[in-house]
């Protein structure tokens, strides 16, 4: 099944700055990407956890000592990447999601 992934360029100014007024710095070009993922792929996300405890398979989705989650499912994806032009920055994506078979929109 393929996946639709979006892929745009944000346009960023010589200051670094794109048009809402994030700062991202300059140097490569910035792209964003967006897709959602197929229902038979499982895409998680370990998040930061500041508790001191030692996570075991037993703790997730959440910690035992303090109750935080630390392991989220998502049924999408989303992410900026450098590239050095769109077809740079469809390499990168295609290479972090191999397991997915991706087609690329504006």
């Amino acid at each position: 099944m393929k996946t639709k992934v979006y892929l745009r360029r944000v346009r960023i100014n010589n200051g670094g700055y794109d048009r809402p007024g994030s700062y991202w710095g300059t140097g490569q070009p910035l792209y964003y990407f967006q897709a959602d993922l197929p229902d038979t792929y499982s895409h998680t996300i370990w998040q930061w956890h500041t508790c001191d405890a030692e996570l075991t398979a037993a703790d997730v989705p959440s910690c035992r000592n303090c109750g935080r989650s630390v392991k989220r499912d998502l049924n999408e994806i989303s992410d900026y990447t450098r590239a050095n032009d769109r077809n740079h920055a469809k390499e990168i994506i295609q290479a972090k999601y191999s397991t997915l078979d991706l087609t690329f929109y504006r």
